[in-house]
């Protein structure tokens, strides 16, 4: 290979990064559908320590599988006892999908446009 197909080669692949950089930079835009709640927190939590514990007591994977899934189902519970319980809010986006967000910063009305960035819903900027 001569150098002026190595420059084109990096010329391109420098072009196909930018190109793929800006558009992945670009939020979707949404609406807020309704309003939930979600204990996905607790059960996660109580649900790793008890895999934990139940292997190390009731000894082996039986007891981690066991164990992990009563600390699920109790740290759910727990969460929801304790009204510690996130807002799970459903939203349309631009392309009509519907996808659950969570949004531990900001809280939302039905009918509010939103910002949806990976995992998250924002306030749309004015």
């Amino acid at each position: 290979m001569n150098t002026t197909n190595i420059k084109k080669i990096v010329l391109k692949s420098a072009l196909i990064s930018l190109l793929g950089f800006s558009a992945s930079g670009f939020a979707e835009t949404g609406v807020v559908l309704s309003e939930g709640k979600t204990n996905v927190t607790g059960k996660t939590v109580g649900g790793i320590s008890s895999l934990i514990v139940g292997g190390a007591v009731a000894g082996g994977p039986v007891g981690s599988l066991l164990g992990g899934l009563a600390g699920f189902w109790l740290g759910g519970e727990a969460q929801d006892q304790l009204q510690a319980s996130e807002k799970l809010y459903e939203v349309r986006d631009s392309s009509g999908k519907v996808q659950h967000f969570r949004s531990p910063n900001h809280e939302f009305n039905v009918g509010d446009k939103v910002e949806i960035s990976g995992i998250r819903i924002k306030p749309i900027a004015s």
